[in-house]
């Protein structure tokens, strides 16, 4: 008869937290306008790091939504302090907001 020790435990969360951030990285954006998928977009990407000006834009495609609406779109999340910008890294990432 197998047992389940506390080693199989611990890999079965691993797993299952694995798991919940894959789909909610993948999950698709339900959003009613295209300002709310870019911020969407930018959320989601600073979710796994932070990242430069450049990587973000890569991540995000944001020339796909022009670059208008994408910088709009960061804009809106930095006065809403959603995200913030660290002048010394020169990277954006997910704000404390409580």
């Amino acid at each position: 008869m197998a047992e389940i020790d506390e080693g199989v435990v611990a890999d079965a969360i691993k797993l299952v937290n694995w798991q919940h951030k894959v789909r909610q990285l993948y999950d698709p954006i339900d959003c009613d306008n295209e300002m709310a998928k870019c911020e969407a977009r930018i959320r989601r990407a600073l979710s796994t790091g932070a990242k430069t000006l450049r990587e973000l834009q890569q991540s995000t495609n944001a020339r796909r939504s022009g670059l208008w609406l994408w910088k709009t779109a960061l804009e809106n999340l930095r006065r809403n302090d959603e995200i913030v910008y660290e002048p010394q890294s020169k990277k954006f990432k997910v704000g404390d907001i409580l």
